[in-house]
């Protein structure tokens, strides 16, 4: 299967355009992006690389050919495990899901899942781990649903964009253990990098998550949170993303589902901060260390299927009122 690049007032002859696209085809691995003989590029697409049912394969963490255990992204203790409809790129696409919200898809049950990491890498992120994101993503709902009942409606007809500061951990609640959290978050990046295999390609990943050293991310790595309201879950394998104004360009992961959104950008032309509440340097903390953390995060929705995209339905309407 694979995605196309979709564009928009863009010249594919134009020569800056086509240095760029070369730039980033350069970037990514050759097992994961090609270009055909038409000149058209594809790759791997989110479906294909969460299999749905269970294989024999290469852990995405270890390494290992083994059988294959369900992974949960993001794990079913922070709530993923209810019904969810299957939304590829191209669905959106066809259907026109940001005029048309009420187009009926196929429902997948057990949530959002699938069959990347063995037994062991499986039972060892999940212990090390899982409570400490089921915890972060229980104090988030709280939050969300401290604004009240009107609130989220409200922020939903405004053009925004919409920050908050707030903290994770408390004398009253007790304090938080970052550095659990972000590895667990980068486990699920693992399973959703495919062919891209994050943890061969950089094996600082992969000691950071199973042998829970202390060190920083590659250099050009950055890992962003959000606060998601929804109303659809969005998970994604590396896109890329391309600003013919600004001359940048990054291939991004994104995991968005309630009440968590979070990108990784795991290569671009220049380090290029934005990508929400940075927390990559999480990894440079124990997973046993508790502390109190605060910050000021993006607050967004999900209403079309471009990564990092967490406008208000009214900003949406108005971007498409300019045109």
């Amino acid at each position: 299967m694979s995605w196309k690049i979709v564009t928009k007032d863009i010249d594919p002859n134009d020569p800056e355009i086509k240095r760029l696209f070369d730039e980033t085809i350069k970037a990514a691995p050759q097992s994961y992006v090609k270009t055909t003989i038409d000149g058209s590029i594809v790759s791997e697409d989110t479906v294909a690389m969460l299999p749905r049912k269970p294989l024999k394969g290469e852990c995405r963490l270890c390494g290992l050919v083994s059988n294959l255990t369900k992974e949960h992204i993001p794990p079913k203790s922070g709530g993923n495990k209810e019904r969810q409809t299957r939304l590829t790129f191209d669905d959106w696409l066809r259907d026109r899901l940001e005029e048309n919200p009420d187009a009926k898809h196929i429902i997948e049950q057990g949530g959002i899942f699938g069959y990347t990491l063995c037994k062991n890498c499986n039972s060892l992120t999940g212990k090390l781990y899982g409570n400490e994101y089921k915890d972060w993503a229980e104090r988030a709902k709280k939050i969300i649903k401290g604004y009240g009942a009107g609130m989220i409606p409200k922020l939903d007809s405004l053009v925004g964009p919409f920050g908050e500061n707030i903290a994770f951990g408390s004398k009253q609640d007790g304090a938080v253990k970052p550095g659990a959290f972000v590895r667990q978050i980068l486990s699920c990046m693992c399973s959703l990098s495919g062919s891209w295999n994050l943890a061969e390609r950089h094996p600082v990943i992969r000691r950071i998550i199973l042998e829970q050293s202390t060190e920083q991310l590659p250099t050009g790595m950055e890992l962003g949170m959000f606060l998601y309201f929804g109303p659809r879950a969005r998970i994604q394998g590396p896109q890329l993303q391309i600003d013919t104004k600004t001359k940048i360009w990054r291939w991004v992961e994104e995991i968005a589902y309630p009440p968590f959104a979070f990108q990784l950008m795991i290569a671009s032309n220049r380090k290029d901060p934005g990508l929400g509440l940075l927390i990559d340097n999480f990894t440079t903390l124990s997973p046993d260390k508790q502390q109190y953390f605060t910050g000021i995060i993006e607050m967004g929705f999900g209403w079309n299927p471009y990564p990092g995209d967490y406008r208000s339905k009214a900003a949406i309407i108005a971007a498409r009122h300019k045109k």
